[in-house]
C-alpha cells in the first residue's frame, strides 16, 4: 500500500467514525464499557445482539454484566481511583491489594456503601491484615487527609481555606478547616522496614493504648512471625505477592542516620501501619504555624455546624460519623456525582470534587439521583442499576445537539486508558486467573495488574484522572499509535487476519465487531476488501495497514 493510499484510508475512516450506528449495537458497546471497563468479546457481542431483542432484553443485558465478577473488579478500581491516595507505579502492588480486600468484603448487592467508607476513614492496624491502611501513605499529613478526604468522600473543597477564608464559599472559614485537621492529628502512619523500627513502634503503641493498633493479636503475630524469620503472608491465601509484599520502594525509603546500623535488620514482610490513641477530639488542638514562627491555635471542629461525639473516642471515628451521618447531604452528592461522571462522562456538576454550590437545574438534578441513593439504602448495585435502565443513560450520543427529544444528546465519550488496558490484557487476564505459576516475587494476576498500569502511564497520561481530563485526543492518538504495546496488538490481529482461513469479509465483520462493537457497513466492506491480499506476503498484504487505520481511526477511541 502507498503512502497515499494509507492516507486515503485513514481520511476514509475517520469520516466513518460519526456516521449513524445501530441504537442497540451503541447500547452494547457502552454497557460493557462502563460495566465491567472493556469491549465485549466477538462472542459476547453476538450473544447480547441476541438478547436485545427478546422481550425486557435490554433489563436481561444489564443484569448479566451486572452480576458479573468484572463488575465487582471494574466497581472496585473505580472506588479506589476515586478515594485511594492517587494510583502510582510504585503503590500498584499495595492499592491492588486494597482493591481486592473490598471486592470481597463490601461488594454485592444489599451492602451498605456507607460501612466501607467509614472503614477507610477509620482504618488502623497493619497492612497485611487491614489493606484499608492503603489509602494511606507515609507522605500524608493531617493536611493533605483533610483535604482528601473532604473533597473525596463530601465533595466539599475546604482545603481553599487553609490560609484564609474561603473566597468563593466565605461561609467556609479557616477556622473551619484546620479544626477540621484536628481530627485527622493522632493518626500516625509509619512504613515498618526494620525490627528496630518494629519494636520502637510496638512502644509508641502501648503507649497510645493496647487498642489503638486495633487487633494488637495481628500485631504480635507479625512480630512473631518476624522473630521466627517466616513470612505472614506466604500462610495466608489473601496474599498474593511472594516473601515481599511490595514492588514500589515509595514506602521502604528510610533515614540511615536514624537508626543503629549494625543491629537493625531489614524484615521479611514490611508493612504500612497506622495506629491512633483513643482520645477527647474536645481535648485535641491544633496549631498553625504562621509568618515570624508564630502560630495559630485552634480546637478540633467540624465544618458546617457539625457535631462530634465529646466523648473519649477514636477522633477520626467522630469525623467519619460527621461525613457520613444520615443528614449529611454532601455525602449523598458528591456519592451520586462521581458515579453519575463514571457512567454518563459527566457529573451532575464539575468538578465532581467540588458539590459544595449547586444552580437551581442542578439541585434538582441532585434531588432525584440523592433520593434513589438514600431509597436504595446506599446500595450501590442498586443505584447503579437505576442509572443504567434510564431513558438518560440510553440516549444516543452526537456531536451537536440538534434534536428536539424530550432527553438531551450525550456528549461524544472516549475510552480511557484502563478501558484500553483492560480489552488489550484480556488474555493476559484469563490466564492470570487460571493460576499460572510466576517464578518472581509477583503473582501472575499482580503481574498483569502492574502491566496495564504501566500501558495507562506510558500511553494515557490524563487517563488515571477522569473526572479532570477527556481521553482520546490527538495528543493521545499520537503517543497510542506508535507505542509498543499498541503495534503489537494491531500485528497480532493483522496476523491473525492474514492466516485466517476464514473468508476476507468474515474476517472483517468480526474484526469490526472486536474494534468498534458493529457490523460494516457494506461501503466499508466494499472499500476495504479489494486492499487485502493474502496470496502475496505478509509484509505487502496490507493486513496491518488496515489493522492500523481502524485502531487509531477515532471511532476506535469513542462510545
Amino acid at each position: 500500500m502507498t503512502k497515499n493510499t494509507l492516507i486515503l484510508l485513514i481520511f476514509f475512516l475517520s469520516n466513518f467514525s460519526f456516521a449513524e450506528v445501530a441504537d442497540d449495537h451503541q447500547l452494547i458497546r457502552r454497557l460493557y464499557l462502563d460495566v465491567i471497563g472493556r469491549l465485549p468479546t466477538v462472542n459476547e457481542f453476538v450473544q447480547a445482539d441476541k438478547k436485545l431483542r427478546e422481550k425486557n432484553g435490554y433489563t436481561k443485558l444489564t443484569d448479566s454484566l451486572l452480576s458479573s465478577s468484572e463488575f465487582k473488579e471494574n466497581l472496585s478500581w473505580q472506588i479506589v481511583r476515586h478515594y485511594g491516595p492517587g494510583i502510582t507505579m510504585e503503590n500498584t502492588i499495595g492499592l491492588e491489594r486494597a482493591r481486592q480486600h473490598i471486592e470481597k468484603k463490601y461488594l454485592g448487592p444489599n451492602k451498605d456503601f456507607k460501612v466501607l467508607i467509614n472503614d477507610i476513614l477509620t482504618a488502623k492496624g497493619i497492612e497485611a491484615y487491614n489493606p484499608l491502611v492503603r489509602f494511606y501513605t507515609t507522605e500524608d499529613t493531617p493536611n493533605t487527609l483533610t483535604n482528601r478526604f473532604s473533597e473525596r468522600v463530601l465533595g466539599v473543597p475546604i482545603g481553599c481555606a487553609q490560609c484564609h477564608d474561603h473566597k468563593f464559599y466565605p461561609e467556609l472559614l479557616q477556622k473551619d478547616y484546620w479544626g477540621l485537621t484536628g481530627f485527622f492529628q493522632e493518626a500516625k502512619i509509619r512504613y515498618i522496614q526494620t525490627d528496630v523500627e518494629l519494636k520502637k513502634i510496638r512502644k509508641d503503641a502501648m503507649k497510645a493504648g493496647s487498642t489503638s493498633l486495633g487487633d494488637k493479636v495481628y500485631f504480635n503475630t507479625w512480630m512473631y512471625q518476624e522473630s521466627q524469620k517466616k513470612s505472614l503472608l506466604k500462610e495466608r491465601k489473601m496474599a498474593y505477592i511472594g516473601p515481599i509484599p511490595y514492588a514500589d520502594n515509595y514506602y521502604m525509603m528510610q533515614d540511615e542516620d536514624s537508626m543503629d546500623e549494625e543491629k537493625a535488620k531489614e524484615l521479611i514482610d514490611p508493612q504500612l501501619v497506622i495506629y491512633e490513641p483513643k482520645v477527647s477530639a474536645s481535648s485535641i488542638k491544633v496549631r498553625q504555624r504562621l509568618d515570624d514562627y508564630k502560630y495559630n491555635t485552634y480546637k478540633a471542629s467540624l465544618p458546617l455546624k457539625g457535631k462530634f461525639s465529646r466523648s473519649r473516642n477514636y477522633p477520626r471515628s467522630s469525623a467519619s460519623l460527621w461525613m457520613t451521618g444520615n443528614n449529611q447531604k454532601f455525602f449523598d452528592r458528591e456519592t451520586s456525582n462521581w458515579i453519575v461522571n463514571w457512567l454518563m462522562g459527566k457529573g451532575v456538576k464539575m468538578p465532581i470534587t467540588d458539590v459544595y454550590f449547586a444552580t437551581p437545574e442542578e439541585e434538582k438534578e441532585f434531588s432525584i439521583y440523592t433520593s434513589i441513593l438514600k431509597n436504595s439504602k446506599y446500595d450501590l448495585y442498586k443505584f447503579i442499576r437505576t442509572i443504567l435502565l434510564s431513558k438518560k443513560y440510553k440516549t444516543r450520543n452526537k456531536m451537536y445537539d440538534t434534536d428536539t427529544a424530550q432527553y438531551p444528546l450525550r456528549e461524544l465519550r472516549y475510552l480511557t486508558g484502563r478501558q484500553v488496558a483492560e480489552s488489550f490484557f484480556d488474555q493476559e487476564d484469563k490466564e492470570a486467573s487460571r493460576g499460572i505459576a510466576d517464578s518472581s516475587r509477583f503473582s501472575a494476576r499482580t503481574r498483569v495488574e502492574f502491566m496495564k498500569i504501566k500501558f495507562q502511564f506510558d500511553n494515557f497520561p490524563d487517563s488515571l484522572e477522569p473526572q479532570l481530563h477527556g481521553p482520546g485526543t490527538v495528543m493521545q492518538s499520537q503517543l497510542t499509535s506508535s507505542a509498543s504495546k499498541w503495534i503489537n496488538y494491531i500485528n497480532t490481529i493483522a496476523n491473525e487476519g492474514y492466516k485466517s482461513s476464514k473468508t476476507t469479509e468474515r474476517w472483517l465483520t468480526e474484526t469490526y465487531v472486536k474494534l468498534y462493537t458493529r457490523y460494516p457497513t457494506v461501503e466499508e466492506i466494499d472499500y476495504l476488501k479489494p486492499l487485502l491480499n493474502r496470496k502475496s506476503s505478509y509484509e505487502s498484504s496490507n493486513f496491518k495497514e488496515v489493522i492500523w487505520a481502524l485502531i487509531n481511526s477515532p471511532e476506535m477511541r469513542i462510545y
